[in-house]
């Protein structure tokens, strides 16, 4: 279906209160994509941080010289002695101990929740951008045609 049948179906006689509204509205929509793409960005970083300590949690051994990290940029040289068990921030300057294979869980569910976060936020960017285009187009029947 081309664009001047898609805009021809638009109802003709809109108030220029009702254009300035979808004026608006167009607005209001851009700024939530925009809000919704930043978050998507900020959920990939995420879940590539978490991919990373899988990956390094999986291939960890005992005996092995490591750099441990003080601050940014700073390091000491130490070497892991017990690899059975991990420590797991918790939030609230608060940290567990876990096992290696219970750590090994709460990451997987964790990056499946990052994953259905991710889907839901595509999904509500995708209604959105159709949102604007059906906007876009009583906006462009008003202006254009």
């Amino acid at each position: 279906m081309g664009l001047r049948k898609l805009v021809s179906e638009i109802p003709k006689g809109l108030s220029q209160e009702e254009i300035q509204n979808k004026a608006v509205e167009m607005e209001m929509l851009r700024q939530n994509m925009q809000q919704l793409d930043q978050q998507l960005i900020a959920l990939e970083t995420r879940k590539m941080q978490i991919e990373e300590v899988l990956k390094a949690i999986t291939q960890i051994k005992g005996g092995e010289d490591i750099l441990l990290p003080l601050g940014p940029g700073f390091f000491i040289k130490g070497n892991l002695k017990k690899t059975d068990k991990v420590i797991v921030a918790v939030g609230a300057n608060m940290a567990l101990e876990k096992r290696m294979s219970e750590s090994k869980d709460d990451i997987e569910k964790n990056l499946k929740e990052i994953d259905k976060i991710s889907n839901n936020l595509k999904s509500e960017l995708l209604r959105a951008s159709e949102h604007m285009e059906e906007t876009q187009k009583i906006l462009i029947k008003y202006y254009g045609g």
